[in-house]
């Protein structure tokens, strides 16, 4: 036996670009074998074949190959004409002297113009092994595997196949940039890139001279073994050693108190406790952009409460105004005829409904509702200055369904004048039947929230 039959499998399944993965492939065998004495690496129909010199060792060749992603099996193979004698009297010769064994014989025709199929190739090849050893045919769990390949121009037989690194050639899904520390996470992710096809450069960031150079050694030693499967590994070094003593020692600014300076009694700012000086290194300069800052965003007359009460303060502000933007922009379009009026569907109120009406009312204009229609009956949103629909618990009106989203709507009621806006949802708003991202609502609307429906109501107070 003087060649190794390459089996692949995810190639396979490419389409017109399928001869650039298996050239890359070969590319890579070529690359691994190098100094072993094999002769040729070449593409044959769905298999690669790696033709060994005189002198190379299968077991040395076997451990390389196993390393190189995109390979599903291997086996070391004999060749010989696609007759039926010929296969045959090859077979017996490399099996003389093979203990007895039990046995199975596998065949597969690539060339479906060989005269006989595979399990007459099967039957036949089984019978004359019996008949020359005597051994006994064991079709489900067999000690030996004859397999047989029948090509266009040769066959190929071997006696068993080892396992492939499977996965995809490597440098078909370009590079990589991966971070790599001393622990086992950042290897693995490392070698599950490589097994995808990506070439991976490895980074890591050290702390040397102020610590060992330990860690550097140790991602060393990790490149070496996984440069056994991508060939070559460019490992980048980053010392962040010198920005780590900066940081800590602004830390350590920020934190002390000055020996000359009386820290205020209620601090708003940690830098108070820095020292005031001139600044003569990066981090006495950042200190004092961090200061001026501090200083100029300091109120002349600070308020009495806190920062997070002024957030939400301003929040508050931010979501008035947005709200009364939204109405007028509604308005003015209104007022313009900019709106297409829709066909009214709207029914008598049911007497009978219940009613949620949240607390905050609006003091002007008409009483507005969102009548959740469900069957025969309707249940009654108040509306308030700004009502939310969605499937979260937060929200004004939740609904759990499976086609809203979890903010999926919002109404934005004025004086006069209602509006309904999509809040980006994933299967969108419809009113009356028409999909809308923001509607000026009349009287009757119908709205659609997934598959929930939603009637609009005015009632003069």
């Amino acid at each position: 036996m003087t060649s190794i039959l390459v089996h692949y499998q995810e190639i396979a399944l490419k389409g017109r670009n399928r001869p650039y993965f298996i050239s890359k492939l070969v590319h890579n065998l070529r690359k691994q074998t190098v100094g072993l004495d094999v002769k040729d690496v070449r593409a044959l129909m769905g298999r690669i074949e790696i033709v060994l010199g005189p002198t190379a060792s299968y077991d040395l060749v076997k451990e390389r190959v196993r390393r190189v992603f995109g390979i599903a099996n291997f086996s070391k193979v004999g060749r010989a004409p696609r007759t039926l004698d010929d296969i045959a009297a090859a077979v017996l010769a490399d099996l003389e002297g093979h203990p007895p064994v039990s046995f199975r014989v596998s065949a597969k025709r690539g060339d479906k113009t060989f005269p006989m199929t595979s399990p007459q190739l099967e039957g036949e090849l089984g019978a004359r092994i019996v008949e020359r050893f005597g051994w006994r045919v064991n079709l489900d769990h067999p000690e030996m595997t004859v397999m047989v390949e029948v090509l266009a121009s040769q066959a190929f037989y071997s006696f068993g196949k080892e396992k492939g690194a499977g996965g995809m050639p490597t440098g078909v899904s370009g590079r990589v940039a991966c971070l790599m520390s001393g622990g086992i996470d950042s290897p693995v992710a490392a070698w599950r890139l490589m097994k995808r096809g990506c070439s991976v450069v490895p980074v890591h960031f050290h702390s040397y001279p102020f610590l060992s150079r330990a860690s550097q050694e140790k991602v060393r030693e990790i490149c070496e073994v996984l440069t056994r499967h991508q060939m070559r590994t460019s490992l980048k070094l980053g010392p962040f050693g010198e920005l780590q003593r900066q940081v800590a020692e602004l830390s350590a600014r920020l934190e002390a108190p000055s020996s000359t300076t009386t820290p205020p009694s209620a601090p708003d700012n940690l830098l108070a406790f820095a020292p005031r000086r001139a600044p003569d290194t990066p981090v006495d300069e950042l200190v004092s952009s961090l200061r001026r800052a501090a200083d100029m965003e300091q109120p002349a007359d600070p308020a009495p409460h806190g920062p997070l009460e002024r957030i939400a303060e301003l929040e508050h502000d931010l979501q008035a105004a947005e709200d009364q933007i939204h109405t007028l922009e509604a308005e003015l379009r209104y007022a313009r005829g900019q709106d297409v009026n829709a066909e009214s569907d709207a029914d008598d109120m049911d007497p009978t409904a219940t009613a949620h009406i949240s607390e905050e009312v609006l003091a002007e204009g008409p009483a507005r509702f969102l009548a959740l229609i469900d069957g025969d009956t309707e249940i009654l949103h108040r509306l308030t200055r700004r009502v939310t629909i969605g499937r979260a618990a937060d929200n004004d009106i939740q609904v759990e369904a499976r086609f809203v989203s979890r903010y999926h709507a919002a109404v934005v009621a004025g004086p006069n004048q209602t509006v309904i806006e999509d809040l980006g949802s994933t299967n969108g708003l419809l009113v009356n039947g028409r999909r809308v991202s923001r509607h000026l609502l009349r009287d009757g609307d119908v709205v659609r929230v997934g598959k929930s429906r939603f009637r609009f109501m005015t009632r003069p107070r």
